[in-house]
């Protein structure tokens, strides 16, 4: 699997996680370990995104806070408003 590819599913794997929790305050260890991402460089890349990315995406918040998973103070990452409905119509 090309890098590329590699990068994508994880990314895809962070947003199932947060899109089925929506609402709910994730650390990064607790997002990377929920998302399947078994090496710690994956949650410290995480850390990365958190603190980049998600902060420029609107329906992200990413501030201090208690993480739903482990109680543990610390910067976290939760998805806000709607939930998005797949449509069914062709």
């Amino acid at each position: 699997m090309s890098p590329h590819n590699q990068l994508a599913d994880r990314e895809r794997a962070l947003e199932e996680v947060l899109e089925a929790n929506r609402g709910e305050n994730y650390c990064a260890d607790c997002l990377a370990q929920a998302a399947g991402f078994t090496l710690e460089e994956q949650a410290i890349a995480l850390v990365g995104l958190m603190r980049g990315a998600y902060r420029r995406v609107k329906d992200r918040v990413v501030e201090k806070g208690l993480c739903k998973v482990c109680g543990r103070a610390d910067v976290i990452v939760r998805r806000v408003g709607e939930r998005r409905v797949e449509s069914t119509s062709a």
